[in-house]
């Protein structure tokens, strides 16, 4: 590293032209789409060996690829028999959105009318075995996703930008779901899911429910959203109730309601308390960093 001579009185430092060359190259975005939205859930396009474009919705909360059965039909995959959870597989040449390239990997294959209540009349589901070694950016603000090897978030922030980051903790029952300890519901500590096909903004687990005393809101009882429950979709009430304030570092959210999980959403015992979605995470850019274990939320 060398020091270039002060300049208006401030100092510049320079890479060497390798350095900067690898830095610079390991922050560029290996992909960079624009997403839509169906029920406040991101669609991104990703192309499947190489030629045919499949419209999947990516979610962070959830472990493996899948697809529907109308998508590996149209894409002429073989199927294997469904085995003892119901689910078929096939296995696809490459999946790939932008330089992020998967060779063979293995989706599970649902029936489409069993997952067109969540993802509606696309193809499936871009979870985190596509993503889990690398950076996910969702700036929701902007309607982009982006890839990267290496986080490209800087040391400071930019001016007039808030910022927080907070250590990923995955647990061993859920592979690479991004769960977070520094999250607190009425100042004391909760662990908290990061679900970007999550529609709502808070869940509450029954573990947090019962541990509070939370109540449900009177009348509150009466909507009802698809929940999939094995390979089907069951039509689940809902209820929902009130907590003092969610806060993530400087971001805070007073008396927000927060919807009382159903048994199916109980996470098969993974241990977290809530569960943090779109309606929360669509005022900020989050930015998933799988290898440096850490969830950044930015904000104007």
């Amino acid at each position: 590293m060398r020091v270039l001579p002060h300049l208006f009185g401030v100092m510049l430092v320079a890479l060497p032209p390798r350095e900067s060359s690898a830095i610079q190259d390991a922050t560029r975005p290996l992909a960079e789409v624009r997403f839509t939205l169906y029920q406040n859930a991101i669609i991104v396009p990703a192309v499947v060996n190489g030629r045919d474009t499949v419209r999947l919705l990516l979610d962070t909360g959830w472990g493996p690829l899948a697809l529907v059965s109308a998508a590996t039909e149209r894409l002429h995959l073989v199927v294997d028999a469904p085995g003892a959870g119901g689910l078929g597989h096939a296995r696809v040449e490459s999946l790939s959105i932008g330089e992020v390239v998967r060779s063979r990997p293995m989706v599970e294959v649902f029936e489409t009318a069993a997952l067109a209540p969540l993802i509606g009349p696309h193809d499936g589901v871009l979870s985190t075995a596509f993503f889990r070694d690398l950076v996910l950016q969702v700036d929701y603000p902007a309607g982009v996703v982006r890839f990267f090897r290496r986080s490209p978030i800087p040391r400071t922030p930019s001016a007039g930008r808030a910022r927080v980051s907070v250590p990923m903790v995955l647990s061993p029952r859920a592979g690479g779901l991004p769960f977070a300890d520094s999250i607190f519901v009425d100042g004391r500590p909760v662990r908290g899911l990061f679900d970007t096909g999550g529609s709502g903004a808070f869940v509450a687990m029954p573990g947090l429910v019962e541990r509070t005393g939370l109540r449900p809101i009177p009348d509150s009882g009466r909507t009802g959203i698809g929940m999939l429950s094995g390979d089907s979709t069951v039509r689940q009430l809902v209820r929902f109730t009130r907590v003092g304030r969610v806060a993530i570092g400087p971001f805070t959210v007073d008396s927000p309601r927060v919807m009382i999980a159903p048994p199916q959403m109980a996470g098969d015992g993974w241990g977290h308390d809530l569960v943090i979605g779109y309606g929360f995470l669509r005022h900020y850019v989050v930015t998933f960093d799988y290898p440096g274990r850490l969830v950044t939320l930015e904000r104007s």
